[in-house]
């Protein structure tokens, strides 16, 4: 409901790619930037907010469980 598309039909593939094009098209409407780069942080900074997401529990919020090196591989795929 928070991206406004209606996802229950759908199966879990259709509906992750669904709402990821949800959240493009409201990045893209906002003019907000993508990527780590785009805010001024440099693979250097990437461990900090890896270890961070860890410890304040933000990363076991995510679809996958992801220890703290997947978790800065992933956030290096953002940068």
């Amino acid at each position: 409901p928070i991206v406004d598309e209606d996802t229950r039909r759908m199966g879990t593939s259709a509906a992750a790619d669904t709402v990821i094009a949800a959240l493009r098209r409201r990045i893209d409407s906002l003019q907000l930037p993508l990527r780590f780069s785009d805010y001024g942080l440099s693979s250097r900074d990437l461990p900090v907010l890896a270890a961070a997401a860890i410890e304040t529990g933000l990363a076991d919020q995510l679809p996958q469980p992801l220890d703290q090196e997947e978790l800065l591989n992933l956030l290096k795929g953002a940068l």
